[in-house]
């Protein structure tokens, strides 16, 4: 298990790439971040996926799917860097997620690297809130 630091630059590319892959709604260059076996937690896994799931997901294959819905649900979802910081292994990123060009939310995003791979990440939301 290699916990090492990541430097500020490696931080920067991941947060840039991951926003992209989402704005772009490229499901390849979001999934290229994550580890095969990982921890994605988030209040949201149950609506997407059903009452089945509870919020945590545990592979790739099965983040991929839940992303995969996200974007399907949300065909012009943007999101825009507000600030990022970089703790060791570990990046927090708050950014806001234009769903559908009437409402915004502020997430707060934290990633977890191991081999230069996110191998934990959770989501936590703000309230939804008016473009108008």
């Amino acid at each position: 298990m290699n916990k090492k630091s990541i430097s500020y630059e490696f931080a920067t590319h991941h947060v840039e790439k991951w926003v992209k892959g989402w704005s772009d709604h490229n499901l390849n260059a979001i999934m290229s971040s994550y580890a095969e076996e990982l921890e994605f937690s988030s209040p949201k896994i149950r609506a997407i996926l059903g009452e089945n799931k509870n919020n945590t997901i545990s592979s790739k294959r099965e983040l991929s799917t839940y992303f995969s819905a996200g974007l399907e649900r949300f065909p012009n979802l943007k999101f825009k860097i507000i600030d990022f910081t970089v703790s060791n292994n570990k990046v927090i990123l708050e950014y806001s997620a234009n769903l559908d060009g009437k409402s915004i939310v502020n997430v707060i995003e934290k990633f977890e690297f191991e081999n230069e791979l996110v191998k934990k990440s959770g989501a936590y939301y703000g309230v939804e809130q008016s473009t108008d």
